[in-house]
């Protein structure tokens, strides 16, 4: 077994030390940090799916539906991850938005106020509400 004490800044007696081990013994120190911070971005990727995107909670018989599910699920998170990593492109998103969490609650609430207003625009010109919903084929 190898183990890989690192932190910070090791003059610093105050600072955490986290203990990494491995029975790969093989591998440099440095090859060791990175497949640990490897492994934190695919926790983080799995936490985020299962809160966020519904990898968790989504009940299905068929293997094909799974596929489906999984692959809708990993769209879904490349697409904010996109949209999180390009946000200097949307100036006022950078100080707001900086998990996947806050970039699904702002995604929703973008799609919410799209939908009251495209609802508004329809009873103003005054489409019945049945007609609103067997467009959105509810």
């Amino acid at each position: 077994m190898k183990l890989v004490f690192v932190s910070e800044n090791p003059q610093d007696k105050t600072q955490e030390i986290v203990c990494l081990s491995t029975n790969q013994i093989e591998l440099s120190d440095e090859q060791i940090i990175n497949r640990y911070l490897l492994r934190s971005r695919i926790d983080s990727f799995y936490r985020d799916a299962k809160q966020f995107l519904g990898l968790g909670g989504y009940m299905v018989r068929h293997l094909k539906s799974v596929v489906r599910h999984l692959h809708l699920v990993f769209f879904a998170y490349s697409l904010l991850e996109i949209l999180r990593l390009k946000k200097n492109i949307i100036s006022w998103l950078k100080a707001q938005i900086n998990t996947i969490a806050k970039l699904c609650q702002f995604v929703r609430n973008i799609f919410l106020r799209n939908l009251i207003k495209w609802f508004h625009a329809l009873f103003r010109r005054k489409v019945p509400i049945y007609k609103m919903l067997s467009m959105l084929e509810l």
